[in-house]
C-alpha cells in the first residue's frame, strides 16, 4: 500500500462492547488511504481478539499488544509507528461522522496548517442522543482568517476548542519536529499536548462542523476513578508550563483554561481540602478567586452582588451598578 494519508492512533483498554462501533465508523470513512492503529492497553476482556478479527478483514488495520501503561503512553507508542502525512488521536469508545478524515483532510490541505480543529457531538450512552457541544466555539467564530497563531489571538489561544485531541488533526512532521508527547498520568495525559499543539502551531485551521461522537454516560470512562488521580491535573498543567514556558501575554489564556479543567477536577476529587491548598499555590491570586466562584466555593450571589457599608452610606454593586444608600440618622 502507498503511504497514508492520514494514521489513526486509538488506545484501547477494556472497550469491546463500544469498540466495533468504533471500528466500523472508522473503516467506513469518505477517505481510504488511511490506517488503523489500534494500541491493546493489556485489555483484559475480548479487546484483542476483536481488534484481530477485525486486522483479518481489513489491512489498514494495525494491532500493537502490550502490557498496561496508560492511554498517555499507549498514544505515544501509537505515534512512532505511524506513516502517514497526517496523524489525530481518537477514543476507542467513541465513532465517527463517515466524513469526518475526509473533511479534515481537505481542509488541511488547502490551508497548508499544522493542524485543523473541528467541533463533536455529545453522544449519551444511556439515551442515544447526540448534542452539538461548542461551548468554545464561541470563542472563534469572529475569527475570519482562514488559519491563525498565538499571536493573532494571545488573551484566547488556549480557549479555543476543546482541550482533547480527538477534535484536532495534525501534520506529523509537526508533532514530531517538537517533539510533543502526552504525559504518562492516569488522567489528564492530554492535556499537555494539546496546550503544547496550539502554542507552538504556525497555522491553525478551524473547520466548523462535529464530526465526532463523544461518548458519554459510560462505565469504562476514567472519570470513574479520576477523583484518586486528582493531582494529575496539576502535573499536566505544569508539564505545559515547563516544557514550553509561554511568554507572559499568554498567560491569562492559560490560568482561565486551568480554571475549568481544576474546577473539574476538583469537583471528583476525594481529597478536596488538599486540592483546595494546591490550587491556592497554583494560581495567582485573582484567578484563584475565579477558581473559587467557579467551583462554589464563594456563592453565586456575591458573584453579582456585594454590599460594603461605612460611617455614613450602604454601597450596593449589582450586576455592576453602584447604588449609595443614605444610612437613616447618618
Amino acid at each position: 500500500m502507498s503511504q497514508p494519508t492520514v494514521s489513526v492512533v486509538i488506545p484501547v483498554y477494556n472497550v469491546a462492547q463500544y469498540l466495533p462501533q468504533c471500528l466500523d465508523s472508522l473503516i467506513g470513512q469518505d477517505l481510504k488511504n488511511i490506517e488503523i492503529i489500534c494500541v491493546n492497553d493489556g485489555s483484559k476482556d475480548d479487546s484483542l481478539s476483536l481488534l484481530r478479527h477485525y486486522a483479518e478483514q481489513d489491512a489498514r488495520i494495525k494491532i500493537i499488544d502490550k502490557a498496561n501503561s496508560g492511554a498517555g503512553d499507549s498514544r505515544n507508542m501509537g505515534f512512532t509507528a505511524t506513516k502517514g502525512k497526517y496523524v489525530i488521536f481518537l477514543d476507542a469508545d467513541d465513532f465517527f461522522d463517515k466524513r469526518m478524515l475526509s473533511l479534515a483532510f481537505a481542509r488541511i490541505k488547502e490551508t497548508d496548517a499544522d493542524m485543523v480543529v473541528f467541533r463533536y457531538y455529545l453522544y449519551d450512552n444511556r439515551t442515544g442522543k447526540a448534542k452539538e457541544e461548542d461551548y468554545a466555539w464561541m470563542q472563534v467564530r469572529d475569527i475570519k482568517k482562514e488559519t491563525f497563531a498565538k499571536k493573532d489571538v494571545p488573551e484566547r489561544i488556549f480557549n479555543i476548542c476543546a482541550n482533547a485531541p480527538f477534535v484536532k488533526l495534525y501534520k506529523r512532521e509537526f508533532i514530531a519536529k517538537h517533539q510533543l508527547k502526552f504525559d504518562n498520568l492516569k488522567s489528564c495525559n492530554d492535556v499537555a499536548f494539546s496546550l503544547s499543539s496550539l502554542y507552538h502551531a504556525s497555522k491553525i485551521a478551524l473547520l466548523d462542523k462535529p464530526l465526532v461522537y463523544y461518548r458519554i454516560n459510560t462505565n469504562s470512562q476514567i472519570s470513574a476513578t479520576r477523583g484518586k488521580h486528582a493531582d494529575n491535573a496539576f502535573l499536566a498543567l505544569r508539564s505545559f508550563l515547563s516544557q514550553s514556558m509561554p511568554e507572559e501575554k499568554y498567560l491569562e489564556s492559560f490560568y482561565r483554561f486551568a480554571v475549568g479543567v481544576l474546577a473539574y477536577e476538583y469537583k471528583l476529587a476525594d481529597e478536596k481540602k488538599i486540592f483546595l491548598q494546591r490550587a491556592e499555590k497554583f494560581f495567582p491570586a485573582d484567578f484563584y478567586k475565579i477558581f473559587l466562584y467557579k467551583t462554589g466555593k464563594i456563592p453565586f450571589y456575591k458573584k453579582i452582588v456585594r454590599i460594603i457599608q461605612d460611617s455614613r452610606h450602604k454601597h450596593i454593586y449589582l450586576l455592576g451598578v453602584h447604588l449609595k444608600i443614605k444610612c437613616k440618622g447618618k
